[in-house]
């Protein structure tokens, strides 16, 4: 469908459907950097988990504990 054809089938003038398409695209973008904020995080979250994995296996191997 060409946008022409998109905007006449949509009811809506060129200038509303860029005043909705740059709406949309605040909205997208404001998403975009929430869920990155939050796989920063995780990815903080995740190191630091792993680091302590590392060290009860550091400790459990100075411990001599076979399961380790």
């Amino acid at each position: 469908m060409s946008i022409a054809s998109a905007l006449a089938a949509s009811g809506m003038t060129a200038a509303e459907a860029r005043v909705q398409l740059r709406v949309e695209q605040a909205v997208v973008l404001k998403r975009i950097v929430a869920v990155k904020r939050r796989l920063r995080e995780s990815s903080a979250q995740l190191e630091s988990l792993e680091a302590r994995l590392r060290e009860i296996h550091e400790g459990q191997q100075i411990l001599g504990d076979s399961s380790a």
